[in-house]
């Protein structure tokens, strides 16, 4: 009889040590950087779609700061930070916040800024080129919605930043690129290639180039020349990205 008794404890106790084992390793597991940040532009943009269901509209930092012209400062400001500015400036997430409620979706786990933090950059940045192209800058008429782009399953809306235009090659995912959110509200993991020619190309937030402009003319098949000619390509219609 004790022997069963002895045999049911020894059973019970090897039960638990497994357990004990697996939960440390799922409790104790992170998965990689590069999936969290495609689970985080996965929830932003199917946040972005359903804001232009509700709106009819993409959002912009027009509806953010209740601007009728485009304005540089309050572009960078919504395109690129976490919370409200002190002076009135929105950012991406006051507009589409109540669809995902919370600031967690727009951190990348390898990024040190604290996400609550209202000036801290986001790890996730809007383009700037479809802040402008809402308004009409450069274009023939105010593109506000997907449809109003040639090509929007290939235009880039949420990038990135670090590695997409910035010098930080650590933030590279796996090595060799990055999360790309499309204007379809498609996510992929896109490749760079060469990341120094990207990095050539591109003159800053609030000059010439990415992501201020699209980096691809689609009637003459060309993308940006060099690092010493920007773009000025805004009008969706004619531009857009090659990645």
């Amino acid at each position: 009889m004790w022997l069963k008794a002895l045999a049911v404890v020894f059973a019970v106790a090897v039960v638990i040590t497994a357990l004990d084992l697996i939960l440390n390793r799922v409790l104790v597991y992170r998965p990689p950087a590069g999936h969290v940040c495609m689970s985080n532009l996965k929830q932003i943009s199917q946040a972005v779609m359903l804001y232009q269901d509700d709106y009819s509209l993409l959002p912009s930092s027009a509806l953010a700061s209740s601007s009728e012209r485009w304005n540089q400062e309050n572009s960078i400001w919504f395109c690129t930070r976490n919370g409200a500015h002190k002076g009135g400036y929105k950012t991406l997430l006051d507009c589409i916040g109540r669809y995902n409620y919370t600031h967690h979706y727009f951190h990348c786990p390898c990024d040190p800024s604290d996400p609550k933090d209202p000036n801290a950059f986001a790890s996730y940045w809007w383009r700037l080129a479809v802040d402008k192209a809402w308004f009409g800058e450069g274009c023939a008429k105010p593109r506000r919605t997907n449809a109003d782009y040639r090509l929007p399953g290939k235009t880039a809306m949420l990038i990135e930043p670090g590695a997409w235009f910035g010098t930080d090659k650590s933030r590279l995912h796996f090595g060799n690129g990055v999360n790309v959110a499309f204007l379809d509200g498609h996510v992929k993991f896109q490749k760079i290639s060469s990341i120094e020619s990207r990095l050539l190309n591109v003159s800053g937030i609030d000059r010439g180039g990415e992501p201020m402009y699209f980096n691809y003319n689609y009637d003459t098949g060309k993308g940006l020349p060099n690092d010493k000619t920007p773009a000025k390509w805004v009008d969706p219609a004619v531009y857009g990205d090659k990645l």
